[in-house]
């Protein structure tokens, strides 16, 4: 798809609605936004994502990717939640530091319309929702840090690259909302990143651990990010971690 002017963005959400099987927001379900992965020219998304909206009793829409503040505007005010997804490593310059070694690789364009989206749904205060990739760059939009390149910067960290499940522990907090969400002190989860968080954004409180360390979930005011993929387990039929999707759609709707 093509770059194009935000009248022309507005009418392609309509079409990505239909196109998905999503309903505009004509209805009394939140509309929730999904950051897209690729390029201006070429952009997707994976059905889980999808799925655990649905699930969730919201609309899920995939947004177009932008290049002005104007753009991101004009669909922010569209939607009632963002998600932002997984995928490619953040330039280090949006939280000032130099690239730290040849393993660090970055989408400039994916960067530009994520930070322009984060920008435009913070500023209207919709619910956030940052997987993966999403919980870095969320983190980043808010004041923090990451660590760009985990072996390197805090040794072995369990990564599973077959798609599977079940790959690590997380320890969450007593007394986050997490923990009040999934009612465990701990559960197995998938892990497949490069990144992780070093320095939490301001407002952000962080609810999990790995063993080794790495952050897995944070949480603030209408915000949570978490660093494994819950859309993946619930796709599959496993619906342990449907309260974060459920608890960020009723805060959607209630946000409309």
């Amino acid at each position: 798809m093509s770059h194009s002017t935000s009248t022309t963005f507005i009418t392609l959400i309509t079409s990505i609605g239909f196109i998905t099987g999503c309903i505009p927001s004509t209805n009394n379900l939140p509309t929730i936004g999904i950051s897209p992965c690729g390029n201006p020219e070429h952009y997707s998304m994976t059905s889980p994502m999808f799925t655990s909206v649905f699930h969730a009793g919201g609309v899920p829409l995939m947004l177009p990717m932008v290049r002005s503040e104007k753009e991101a505007n004009a669909l922010i005010e569209k939607i009632d939640g963002l998600i932002m997804v997984g995928g490619e490593d953040i330039n280090p310059a949006y939280y000032d530091e130099n690239i730290w070694n040849e393993t660090v690789k970055f989408n400039p364009f994916r960067d530009t319309s994520d930070f322009l989206l984060l920008n435009a749904a913070r500023k209207k205060g919709i619910p956030l929702l940052g997987i993966c990739r999403g919980e870095q760059i969320l983190n980043i939009a808010c004041g923090g840090s990451l660590y760009q390149d985990i072996p390197s910067q805090i040794g072995e960290h369990k990564i599973d690259t077959t798609n599977g499940h079940n790959t690590h522990m997380l320890f969450i907090e007593k007394g986050t909302h997490l923990h009040a969400l999934l009612g465990v002190d701990s559960v197995m989860v998938n892990s497949f990143h490069h990144q992780a968080v070093k320095t939490a954004g301001k407002g952000l409180k962080v609810s999990a651990h790995a063993r080794d360390g790495v952050v897995e979930a944070y949480e603030g005011n209408s915000i949570m990010g978490v660093q494994f993929h819950p859309e993946l387990f619930i796709a599959s039929g496993d619906t342990t971690f449907l309260p974060i999707f459920r608890d960020f759609v009723n805060k959607a709707s209630e946000n409309r």
